[in-house]
């Protein structure tokens, strides 16, 4: 993801890039949560502190 955002890819883009390419479904829906929480306004940091998938 963070390749993806230092080349100018949107950050919903790059969500839904990255939701694309992972096999974990438990990540997958992880990754949905997140876009939803972003498309709502919450900041990145928010949103992926929520995950216990993503590191913090």
């Amino acid at each position: 993801m963070a390749i993806l955002m230092r080349s100018g890819v949107h950050l919903l883009n790059t969500v839904s890039i990255a939701n694309r390419v992972i096999q974990n479904l438990e990540i997958r829906d992880s990754l949905e949560e997140i876009s939803g929480e972003l498309r709502q306004g919450q900041k990145i940091s928010t949103a992926l502190a929520k995950s216990k998938y993503i590191p913090h």
